[in-house]
């Protein structure tokens, strides 16, 4: 069922058929400062605290690969990445393990999707 615990490939180099969900070749330009970075990850420790997100730990799945993870395992991802424009709000939360969290980087959303959907294709043809 999927890739074993901890082996999840590396994300590899982009093909041609996903340049347009890829970073350009010279990588992305953060529309972030360097204040609101620092502001956004205050933030993130914040929420880290609340009962909300206790409450996400306590359903011990990452949010990613739905895999059963133990609460204190998990870390808390931001779907749209803190330096490509996110921010930490609860809709951009997820408790992710600690390979999705590896994996994922500062991938958008559709980027990590067409990323899982890569990793798919592979398999099959592996199979």
């Amino acid at each position: 069922m999927g890739e074993p615990r901890g082996e999840r490939p590396p994300i590899s180099a982009p093909r041609a058929d996903v340049d347009a969900l890829t970073p350009p070749s010279g990588g992305f330009v953060s529309p972030v400062t360097a204040a609101e970075l620092r502001r956004e990850k205050a933030r993130a420790r914040d929420i880290r605290a609340s009962a909300w997100w206790k409450r996400r730990l306590g359903r011990e799945r990452c949010g990613y690969c739905g895999q059963p993870t133990p609460a204190r395992e998990l870390t808390m991802d931001h779907r749209v990445p803190l330096v490509r424009g996110g921010r930490s709000v609860r809709s951009n939360l997820v408790p992710a393990c600690r390979q999705c969290n590896a994996a994922k980087k500062y991938l958008l959303p559709v980027e990590w999707a067409a990323y899982l959907a890569r990793l798919g294709d592979e398999a099959d043809r592996i199979s």
